[in-house]
């Protein structure tokens, strides 16, 4: 009885012990006022010195197995808040946080303009500016290691009225299996990329390798969509000095001079289990208006080094249709010694407005890093190739995943594989598809052909009066091979039949390289003004109306090309052309002429020319859209090299003319603390003779509408080199200045300067074969133009005033102009 009894008492005595060693701490973090769920809440626990966060919905979940009295939640711009032993019993709590937005302002009344530099925020930051060479990951000296990226696209806040609606009941399926965030915001998951890749890096001399082990994508072509995912999240690193979002140029928090734009201020200052001082600093923009970010970072006092750092978009800043912007990282340290980064977190939500509840499209994407090694020698021929693509890298099986992933999916991304590969094979997607492309592309597909164009199908020059073209081509369900374009036009002037064929072969391969061989014919006008653009289409139907002159540079050309395009690798793209051309007169509208010895004119029918030509493109670190053989800059910051060599000879089927021809574009835009510029700069030279048509023609702007790659107060055809040199340059401040007007600010109107610039000269020996048209002419000096414009009015347009500050004389020219576009950004 009495062991028993003993034993019963043990049991007792010990019921509080376990009711200590099981706390379950569980619940969600919302705003108050709000009612709406705060991502990445601090949460400590005092009397185990520890801490830890919430999720992305503002969830936590964490059981204790010591003795916990109490919970500290705390959040940036929030008053914290302290829960006591007894509510922690319940494992399913509400916190509910106070904002201190008034308390902040206050703040900065107190102190306005004084950013006093000893205080100990200002000297967290600027030891971990004075300690980026050790602490960035990239100042190793070799590093390797495993990253799993997932990607999710999702359609957020949808009411249960939309399920029902006649345009999306076809696709209810997909909506019914929605999920729910803490506050109750519906969402579906409709897109969903997953990568596994293995890096190698070497410091000295830097060498970089990247080996892409999987790729899995939802539903819709794998590149397409992964390209036009990189422009939603670019790669940040939280030492450097500026991120560049959706085309803007943010400065960083702990960028070199960050305290000019950033007030700092310390949140709480922890030891860890080492004994370490970890500081929690916040950071937010001292003008509201800039481009900067709101948030938070953790600080390892010994290293100074970034431990984790949250950075969110302040929302009176100067940006569009972003909303919900969050980015996280998180640093751990190796072997006591390595910085390294472990995990890269970062969601934003694009939407019409940027209120919370308003229906938007939500991206979300998740890297974590592991099998990191550090500073272990890599042998030199691991870095042969800077990209690699193992064999069926998009065909691994779902057991590889399941092994793979770093990090499990959620049920409701699960089902996106399923699900969108159900929405591809029903009626309305494909109706909806179809209609969708035709809009873009301006074709309807037919089966295995696509008739279109529907902006080139009416338009109308002087020459031709009113021309009708009808085109046809074949698409993916005839053939992935072998390609054509067909197509035909009338003109009701000339009363003439034209039409034009290209043919191409593209060679198989898994990287979605471009690498093709074609063949192209046409026998029509042609605008010799544009005679090295590529497509130099000139009767899309806008054309006939937004211009303030004819066309005055139609020349009937039949042609004939070959050219073999390849892409090398994401830097290096050639493309080799054979040209064969016959150019004529368009009686009474363009007529060659020549002068004779004894000043007499001789009108000149027309002229032949057989011309090789090499087109070497040279884009390091840009990335593209790839689509139908065609490529589509997303972004990049270094400069981009377009070379263009051409040359012809009289020995070569019959060409008339003997030259050489060299050309240079690059092509660059720069961030900035105060927005971001864009430049073109080119030059060519001609070596030999050659008729007026071929000649550089400094290109001029009829339209109305702007154009940044022509001169804005220069007429077509105005201007004609040998050789030249031509700069283009733009600065966009992105509202700089104008934020910090009172009342004008909320316009959200941003600045541009424009400046453009061209020297160039003509030679009289160069020209003989033909005469210049009288309203053409060697400029043989120096040409400029200046302007300022606004962008981002009603969030959709530009304007733009230009000045011609030389060459003022001629009476024909407007020394003054202003220019429209439609230009809507973010």
């Amino acid at each position: 009885m009495y062991f028993y009894n003993s034993k019963l008492l043990w049991l007792f005595l010990l019921i509080p012990v376990f009711s200590h060693a099981q706390i379950r701490l569980k619940g969600v973090v919302i705003d108050k006022t709000e009612r709406e769920p705060l991502p990445f809440c601090n949460i400590l626990i005092p009397q185990l010195n520890e801490g830890f966060v919430s999720d992305e919905n503002g969830e936590f979940d964490r059981t204790f197995t010591q003795r916990v009295d109490s919970a500290v939640f705390s959040y940036l711009g929030y008053k914290p808040q302290t829960i006591g032993l007894k509510d922690l019993r319940t494992d399913d709590l509400t916190i509910e946080l106070e904002p201190i937005s008034n308390e902040l302002e206050e703040f900065i009344v107190y102190a306005p303009k004084k950013r006093q530099k000893d205080t100990i925020a200002w000297r967290i930051y600027s030891n971990v500016v004075a300690n980026k060479p050790v602490n960035r990951p990239t100042s190793h000296e070799y590093l390797e290691y495993e990253e799993y990226e997932k990607t999710i696209g999702s359609f957020y806040n949808f009411s249960p009225k939309l399920i029902n609606r006649k345009l999306i009941r076809p696709f209810k399926f997909v909506l019914e299996n929605y999920d729910t965030t803490a506050d109750g915001r519906r969402y579906v998951p409709l897109i969903l990329k997953e990568e596994i890749t293995q890096h190698s890096y070497q410091k000295e001399p830097k060498k970089e390798k990247t080996l892409i082990l999987a790729t899995k994508t939802s539903g819709i072509e794998q590149a397409q969509v992964s390209d036009l995912l990189k422009v939603a999240f670019d790669e940040m690193d939280a030492y450097s000095n500026d991120l560049t979002i959706s085309g803007k140029s943010f400065m960083l928090p702990f960028a070199e001079g960050a305290w000019f734009k950033y007030r700092f201020y310390v949140i709480d200052s922890t030891e860890n289990d080492s004994c370490e001082w970890i500081y929690h600093i916040g950071f937010s923009p001292i003008n509201k208006g800039d481009m900067a970010f709101v948030g938070e970072a953790l600080i390892h006092q010994p290293t100074y080094a970034i431990q984790r750092i949250e950075l969110n978009i302040d929302r009176q800043a100067n940006i569009n249709w972003i909303s919900d912007f969050l980015l996280h990282q998180e640093f751990s340290l190796i072997d006591g010694r390595f910085w390294v980064k472990t995990k890269d977190r970062r969601t934003t939500g694009v939407t019409l407005t940027q209120r919370k509840k308003s229906k938007m499209l939500h991206l979300e994407q998740v890297k974590t890093f592991s099998k990191i090694r550090i500073d272990q020698p890599i042998e030199d021929s691991v870095f042969n190739d800077k990209r690699v693509f193992v064999e069926d890298y998009r065909k691994k099986d779902n057991y590889f995943w399941d092994t793979s992933r770093h990090e499990l999916l959620r049920p409701s991304h699960k089902n996106v594989y399923f699900l969108i590969d159900s929405v591809k094979n029903t009626k309305a997607y494909k109706r909806y598809l179809n209609f969708g492309r035709t809009i873009a592309t301006g074709f309807y597909k037919i089966g295995p052909v696509d008739i279109g164009n529907l902006y080139n199908f009416l338009s109308y020059n002087n020459t031709e009066g009113f021309r009708i073209r009808l085109s046809t081509r074949s698409n993916r369900d005839l053939s992935k091979k072998f390609w054509y374009v067909l197509y035909g036009a009338y003109g009701t002037n000339d009363n003439k039949y034209k039409y034009g064929v290209t043919l191409k072969y593209r060679f198989p391969n898994d990287r979605s390289l471009i690498n093709e061989l074609g063949i192209i014919y046409k026998d029509d006008y042609q605008r010799f003004s544009l005679a090295n653009n590529p497509s130099n289409e000139y009767d899309y139907i806008l054309n006939a109306f937004l211009r303030r002159r004819a066309f005055t540079d139609l020349v009937y050309v039949k042609d004939f090309s070959a050219y073999y395009k390849k892409q090398w690798n994401n830097v290096v793209t050639t493309e080799f052309y054979a040209d064969y051309r016959k150019y004529k007169t368009v009686p009474g509208h363009l007529e060659f002429t020549t002068t004779l010895p004894d000043g007499s004119k001789e009108v000149v029918r027309g002229f032949n020319l057989a011309s090789p030509r090499l087109v070497i493109e040279l884009t390091p670190g840009a990335q593209f859209l790839q689509a139908e053989g065609k490529k589509f800059l997303l972004k990049g910051r270094l400069p981009r090299f377009y070379i263009d060599l051409s040359m012809s000879s009289k020995h070569l089927l019959g060409s008339d003319f003997n030259y050489q021809k060299a050309g240079i574009r690059i092509e660059q835009r720069l961030p900035s603390p105060i927005g971001w510029t864009r430049y073109i700069l080119s030059a060519s030279k001609l070596f030999g003779e050659i008729p007026y048509p071929l000649l550089h023609i400094h290109e001029g702007n009829e339209n109305f509408i702007i154009d940044h790659r022509r001169f804005a107060n220069m007429r077509e055809g105005e201007y004609a080199a040998d050789q030249q040199v031509s700069l283009f340059l733009e600065h966009h401040f992105d509202g700089f200045f104008l934020n910090r007007v009172p009342l004008v600010k909320k316009l959200k109107w941003r600045e541009v300067f424009i400046y453009k610039m061209a020297y160039s000269s003509l030679s009289e020996k160069k020209t003989g074969f033909l005469d210049l048209p009288a309203t053409m002419k060697g400029l043989n000096g120096f040409y400029s133009e200046i302007g300022f414009g606004f962008e981002n009015v009603f969030k959709v347009f530009k304007g733009q005033f230009t000045w011609r500050l030389t060459q003022k004389d001629d009476p024909n020219v407007s020394r003054f102009v202003f220019r429209v576009a439609c230009n809507p950004s973010f």
